[in-house]
């Protein structure tokens, strides 16, 4: 395929052309990167019929619809080149004689020895969708559905974003991919969130300090999804197929970075693991400061990190269940979807808790002990967590700080 109308730009080094394909030739020269487990290639859930299947019904149902909005799309850089050649200017070129000096800058035009040059984008190979797919097998469904009335779509002009993504830089694909999808509307993104994890682990990958704190919090994450002693067996949802679950891997993690950075700023290397939750000397410490000063030191103790936060959390859990064992099963998976506490609504709060513990102590095990004490304290049963129970409702950050002061009381302001 060849483009003509592009516009070349650069975000943080990446090579990025907006330009603009018919709804046909979408239709005819994309694909999307579904998660293949053979081959660990992918990183999408398959399409979802009943997202897809709505928005052809809505073509179909609706006269003189505007699609505006852009599909965002992604090539290896062997798959695409920028070549000159030269002849009349055609496009929007044409509708002006005189050329922009700007676009002479950027490359699109050129003049030589009173010829005109104009670059063309040759792609070779499909263009991996990264926002836009429902949109795309919508199109598709509609061709087979009613192609009489695909008709009046195909030569639609949509908006197009590609971007230039080689091996090195999958990562940002994955990162634009759960920014998009996690912010805007409501689709999967646990897949792509563990896959990026995976990915960004690998040797040639540089990571920032929130990126390693967010690895940090998705490798506990799958620790407890995996340990059969843990009430977090077999909880979270870690890939689309993982169906019955009470949580997902979305969710735990983004409860779980703000604990990271607490543990990462108050904990000091005990003797031992048995030391680190029990023991305390009572010694003042100074938090440490979350800076790139840090990443050298979390990328060697990284592992270190992962089962010291694990064993806290363990242990923290299983003071909840023994406080309010009714909320749990007896046996594995422990968890009971009649109640609330490991849902969101009890996982934030029972988070904001021990975070809140461990800013009013500022130390690691006096606040494991503090928190102990507030779990027991009897201001919350079992009730309380029960589906349609008191704490129903409270599903937001506001909810889950409601919760939260509930359990401390007056302990901690």
């Amino acid at each position: 395929m060849i483009l003509t109308d592009f516009i070349p730009l650069k975000q943080k080094g990446i090579q990025l052309y907006i330009t603009k394909l018919t709804v046909e030739e979408l239709i005819n020269n994309s694909i999307v990167a579904v998660f293949n487990s053979k081959t660990e290639e992918g990183y999408q859930r398959p399409p979802i019929p009943s997202h897809y299947k709505r928005f052809a019904e809505y073509l179909k149902r609706e006269n003189g619809v505007l699609l505006p909005l852009g599909i965002l799309t992604a090539i290896n850089p062997e798959n695409i080149e920028m070549s000159r050649t030269s002849g009349e200017l055609t496009n929007y070129f044409s509708k002006d004689p005189t050329i922009n000096e700007d676009d002479l800058e950027e490359g699109i035009v050129k003049q030589e020895e009173g010829c005109n040059y104009i670059n063309e984008l040759r792609l070779q190979g499909p263009l991996r969708i990264v926002d836009g797919q429902h949109r795309i097998e919508g199109f598709k469904y509609l061709a087979n559905d009613d192609p009489k009335r695909f008709q009046e779509y195909q030569s639609f002009e949509i908006p197009v974003t590609i971007m230039v993504i080689g091996k090195e830089d999958e990562v940002e694909e994955m990162d634009t991919f759960i920014n998009i999808n996690s912010k805007s509307k409501k689709i999967d993104t646990n897949l792509a969130i563990r896959l990026r994890h995976e990915r960004r682990k690998e040797k040639n990958y540089t990571r920032s300090l929130h990126e390693i704190i967010d690895d940090i919090a998705i490798s506990v994450t799958k620790k407890l999804n995996e340990d059969l002693n843990s009430v977090w067996y077999k909880a979270i949802t870690m890939a689309p197929d993982d169906k019955g679950k009470i949580v997902s891997l979305n969710a735990f993690n983004k409860s779980l970075i703000p604990l990271v950075e607490l543990f990462i700023q108050y904990y000091r290397e005990p003797k031992d693991i048995e030391d680190s939750l029990f023991g305390f000397d009572g010694e003042e410490q100074e938090p440490l400061k979350l800076n790139d000063e840090l990443v050298p030191i979390l990328e060697e103790k990284e592992d270190s990190f992962v089962e010291l936060i694990k064993s806290y959390l363990d242990h923290i859990w299983s003071i909840v269940r023994t406080e309010w064992d009714d909320c749990f099963n007896t046996y594995p998976p422990y968890f009971d979807k009649y109640y609330n506490i490991q849902k969101g609504i009890g996982l934030y709060s029972i988070h904001l808790v021990l975070q809140d513990c461990i800013k009013e102590e500022e130390n690691i095990e006096s606040a494991m002990y503090s928190f102990k004490e507030l779990i027991r304290s009897g201001r919350v049963n079992s009730g309380d967590w029960e589906s349609g129970g008191s704490f129903s409702g409270n599903n937001s950050q506001a909810g889950f700080r409601l919760i939260a002061n509930q359990i401390l009381g007056k302990k901690i302001k």
